[in-house]
């Protein structure tokens, strides 16, 4: 049996090896595949889109805001392909933006998540992306509740790190905060 493939489309590297071990460690098994550059994912879909023997990734992370080729035109082109419009789709973003949000569900996003700016609220929201993989194929309901990524906490350190937040933290060698770094 081969493992739910997952496509995360984000301009920033270090986003995707996060996702990549936050999978991880969440105890979902995946074959995490991540594209730093939007145009050449939109050429692959395009292809997976005309191979009817392609494998299709079970679910697609996919940024908003990104040079060349934004989250919301990729977005686009996959639920106006029959092909690939069954394919769960969350946009994963650091815009909080109500117009962004509106427009993405629209377009049929199964979810618009704000990317937390803490390590362990991070590898929760991973961890939600199950429902997903389970099962025999794509999801084209979209979940209940699932449009942001809760409350930030007041205190900018916020609580302790859970043990998989630190596991990961160590790995990368700096504290993750979304937008910067910090030294471990």
């Amino acid at each position: 049996m081969s493992l739910p493939l997952v496509l995360m489309i984000d301009d920033n590297k270090s986003d995707l090896t996060l996702a990549e071990m936050a999978f991880a460690e969440a105890g979902l098994l995946v074959d995490f595949r991540g594209m730093h550059r939007s145009e050449q994912a939109r050429d692959h879909l395009g292809a997976l889109a005309g191979d009817a023997g392609a494998v299709l990734p079970r679910l697609i992370l996919v940024d908003l805001n990104m040079p060349r080729v934004q989250g919301v035109d990729i977005l686009a082109f996959l639920k106006t392909h029959p092909r690939l419009s069954r394919i769960p789709v969350v946009v994963l973003t650091t815009s909080s933006s109500l117009p962004d949000r509106v427009r993405c569900l629209a377009l049929g996003a199964s979810e618009f998540q704000v990317k937390p700016f803490r390590l362990d609220a991070y590898l929760q929201l991973i961890a939600t992306f199950r429902r997903y993989l389970e099962g025999d194929g794509p999801q084209t309901d979209r979940p209940a509740g699932g449009d942001d990524a809760g409350p930030r906490p007041s205190d900018p350190e916020g609580p302790a790190m859970d043990d998989g937040a630190q596991v990961i933290q160590s790995r990368l060698g700096y504290r993750w905060d979304f937008g910067r770094r910090r030294a471990a």
